[in-house]
C-alpha cells in the first residue's frame, strides 16, 4: 500500500475522504477547526466551523491498481501525477504531512474572532522596550488584528502610525 495525494474539486475534500472510504481505501483528510464571526440577519453569530488543513488535497492510502477508479468519483479531479504517473507519496513525508493530527485527521483549532483591545480614543503608552518608548498616544482604530492605528502628536503635529498591540498599555485609570 502506498499513500497518494488526491486533487479534489473545491470545498469537497470531506466528501472526497468519505467516498474513498465507501471504496474501502484508507484516507487521510488533514482537518482545523476555526472559530469565526458570521453575519446572519444582521446580527454577528460566532461558531466553529471545519477548514481543510491542505485545500483541494486529502491522501488516499492504496495500491496503485485502484488509482484510477478515484479519478471517476464527483468529488475529485484527479489523482497528482507526473506524465500520466500517480506520484507514490514516500511514508517519511506522509508522516511529516500527518504530524500533529489526531486519528480523524483533526491537526488543532484557530481562533479567527476579532478581540478589540482597545476603545477609539482611549489614551495609551508604548512600552519601555518598544522604538516609540514612553511616547503617549490615542488610540484611532482597534479592529482585533496584530496591529492597531495610534494617533501620535510629535513634533507640533500628529501622526497616525500602526503598532503591535502587545506594544501599547491603556492608560485608563
Amino acid at each position: 500500500m502506498t499513500w497518494f495525494a488526491i486533487f479534489t474539486k473545491p470545498t469537497q475534500e470531506r466528501a472526497a475522504a468519505r467516498d474513498l472510504g465507501r471504496i474501502a481505501v484508507k484516507a487521510f483528510y488533514p482537518h482545523v477547526k476555526v472559530r469565526r464571526n458570521r453575519k446572519k440577519r444582521g446580527v454577528t453569530i460566532v461558531e466553529w466551523v471545519e477548514r481543510p488543513y491542505y485545500p483541494r488535497y486529502v491522501f488516499a492510502n492504496t495500491c496503485l491498481g485502484n488509482i484510477w477508479g478515484i479519478n471517476e468519483m464527483a468529488s475529485v479531479i484527479t489523482v497528482v501525477s507526473f506524465n500520466g504517473t500517480p506520484i507514490a507519496i514516500p511514508d517519511p513525508v506522509m508522516a511529516l504531512l500527518a504530524a500533529g493530527a489526531n486519528e480523524k485527521g483533526l491537526m488543532g483549532a484557530r481562533d479567527e474572532v476579532t478581540r478589540k483591545r482597545f476603545e477609539a480614543a482611549e489614551t495609551v503608552r508604548f512600552d519601555p522596550g518598544s522604538p516609540l518608548a514612553c511616547l503617549v498616544g490615542r488610540i484611532v482604530e482597534d479592529d482585533g488584528s496584530r496591529d492597531v492605528k495610534v494617533l501620535l502628536t510629535m513634533m507640533g503635529s500628529e501622526r497616525e502610525v500602526k503598532a503591535p498591540a502587545t506594544a501599547l498599555q491603556s492608560l485608563a485609570a
